[in-house]
């Protein structure tokens, strides 16, 4: 009967930490990847890359945009490697739209790439479509 009754408690228990475990994310309200601007216009026009020509040491702003139903706080932002937190975000920020000024330090033609941005439930969210645009910096 303690042996029964030990089993009981042990699998109720367990059943109330399971129960009370972290909800899934619904899928539909899950932000995504929506589209990306660069110095005001998109780097894709008509299925092509578009080239943005600067200055060396100019900034170029950089706008994310993400669905996000939810409106839940965007952590950072990867670019090529690089993670931008949300201290970085510039003023005009939202959760469906992030905004980054970046300084062109080196001479050169450079793809750059959103690759993820980190929402506040800590999920990663990969971007794997319609996000790179290319920089040329011109020497000065």
């Amino acid at each position: 009967m303690k042996r029964f009754l030990a089993l009981f408690i042990v699998t109720f228990l367990g059943l109330i930490l399971y129960a009370c475990g972290p909800d899934d994310i619904d899928e539909d309200l899950a932000p995504a990847f929506s589209h990306l601007i660069v110095n005001e216009r998109s780097p894709i026009i008509e299925g092509e890359n578009v080239t943005y020509i600067v200055d060396k040491g100019d900034e170029i702003v950089v706008e994310v945009f993400i669905d996000n139903p939810t409106s839940a706080p965007i952590n950072s932002v990867t670019i090529n490697g690089q993670t931008y937190r949300a201290n970085r975000f510039e003023e005009g920020t939202t959760p469906q739209r992030i905004v980054l000024h970046l300084r062109m330090p080196v001479p050169g033609e450079i793809v750059y790439e959103v690759e993820s941005f980190l929402h506040s439930d800590s999920v990663s969210v990969p971007v794997e479509a319609n996000n790179s645009y290319t920089v040329f910096v011109r020497k000065t």
